[in-house]
């Protein structure tokens, strides 16, 4: 081979490496655009971008379930995430990918959970869902949002933000969650129309935002067998998962459940900065305060709906433990606004002792919450042992009905040709 042609090979390959890495990181351009522009938006209030995604696919499917149920199933109610390493935390534990997919089926709904590595794999397997016409859940860096579109002329994908830019993401931006960086999205989105419905995100930029630490995350719910009947909801292993959601945690037994709750009591009687106690009183007694009040306002109507009285004391003991968490937060919000002054520990410390005593009361829910599964269980079996079971026939027994209607056939003919005599003999 000559030099010439040596020097040909080496540059053809050179060019094919170069194609193939561009190709990677490009995206094909087409007039292609699909907008699902009857998913319904819904706004949330306050740490709830999860369930209020979920409830936006069920709604566009045609159930509208409301937020309370969702958020009671869905465990996003109960417990709580706290890392003393990091003084970081939620007032509430359950990952929302796995929050989201338990709630969807315990309501009949499929979920196919997808994670992928290549961010064009990911957004293909989106995009051909969206042609389909069925949105998409996706995980964004601790966010949840819900794509109803994409435009490949312009390179954009939209999303459906319950945050609307406003809530989540700003203490994202912030610092306070895993230092991550996301103060570009957050400018565009708090100035936009339409609050979160609708967002525009170029398919850079998402590459950058949709990635965490289990890959691209994305949820495909599709309704199978929905239910519709509050009493044919499986309640029993809703009450388990929030018992052991509540008590232990579902997935981080450290930082999850009566622990993490224990390890932020003693992480507040030690030293404390201004920004920890904001983190404290925001993120983690913030929200349980409100969910444990939310949940204790629906245990009270399911208490009536499923005609169980014991329900009530599930619900009074987490409006007490609402009660404490909010005292907590009251005292934590004086010592964050003073905090320059000399006296804030002994609030700091009152804080803690409420904290404590919502513990307890949380236990006691739990405890509650554990002997009503078990008697709904046992009314289960009993319900299932005393249903007859649907007779079958056995070979033999459909030998006999089969004999039984060819002799049947037989007397038939006979009586009919004896009849027809008679008349051809009268006449």
């Amino acid at each position: 081979m000559t030099h010439l042609g040596k020097t040909r090979i080496f540059t053809l390959i050179v060019l094919t490496a170069l194609l193939t890495s561009l190709l990677s990181h490009t995206y094909v351009v087409s007039s292609e655009k699909v907008i699902l522009s009857n998913v319904p938006y819904y706004p949330m209030h306050h740490a709830t971008c999860a369930i209020t995604a979920l409830q936006m696919i069920l709604s566009y499917y045609g159930y509208n379930y409301s937020h309370t149920l969702l958020m009671v199933i869905s465990g996003w109610d109960f417990g709580i995430y706290y890392s003393s390493k990091y003084r970081f935390g939620f007032g509430c534990s359950p990952y929302p990918v796995l929050a989201v997919i338990f709630t969807a089926k315990q309501l009949g709904f499929n979920a196919t959970y997808k994670t992928f590595s290549d961010f064009n794999e990911a957004l293909s397997w989106v995009k051909e869902n969206l042609r389909r016409g069925d949105p998409v859940f996706l995980e964004i860096k601790g966010h949840s949002v819900v794509a109803v579109g994409f435009d490949d002329e312009e390179g954009a994908l939209y999303i459906h933000d319950p945050s609307g830019g406003i809530s989540s993401w700003e203490f994202l931006a912030e610092g306070f969650a895993l230092g991550l960086n996301v103060s570009r999205y957050v400018e565009e989105i708090t100035r936009r129309e339409g609050f979160g419905a609708f967002v525009k995100v170029p398919y850079d930029k998402m590459r950058e935002l949709w990635r965490w630490y289990r890959g691209y995350e994305a949820v495909l719910i599709k309704p199978v067998n929905p239910v519709t009947d509050l009493t044919k909801i499986k309640w029993a292993d809703i009450f388990d998962r929030i018992v052991t959601n509540t008590l232990h945690g579902l997935e981080f037994p450290e930082e999850e459940g009566v622990n993490a709750w224990l390890k932020l009591v003693n992480d507040l009687r030690g030293n404390y900065s201004r920004d920890y106690l904001i983190v404290v009183r925001d993120f983690i007694l913030g929200i349980a305060w409100r969910n444990r009040d939310d949940a204790a306002s629906f245990f009270t109507g399911l208490s009536t709906a499923l005609n169980i009285p014991e329900l009530r004391g599930v619900s009074w003991y987490f409006r007490m433990t609402a009660s404490e968490y909010g005292l907590a937060y009251s005292l934590l919000g004086y010592v964050i606004l003073h905090y320059n002054d000399t006296d804030i520990s002994n609030y700091v410390i009152r804080a803690a002792n409420h904290i404590e005593k919502g513990i307890q009361y949380e236990k006691k829910a739990a405890e509650l919450l554990s002997k009503v599964s078990k008697v709904l269980r046992l009314k289960q079996k009993e319900t299932e042992t005393t249903t007859p079971a649907p007779q079958t026939i056995s070979a033999l027994n459909a030998m006999y009905i089969l004999a039984g209607f060819v002799l049947g056939l037989a007397v038939g003919a006979a009586i009919f040709k004896v009849k027809a005599r008679r008349f051809a003999w009268k006449r």
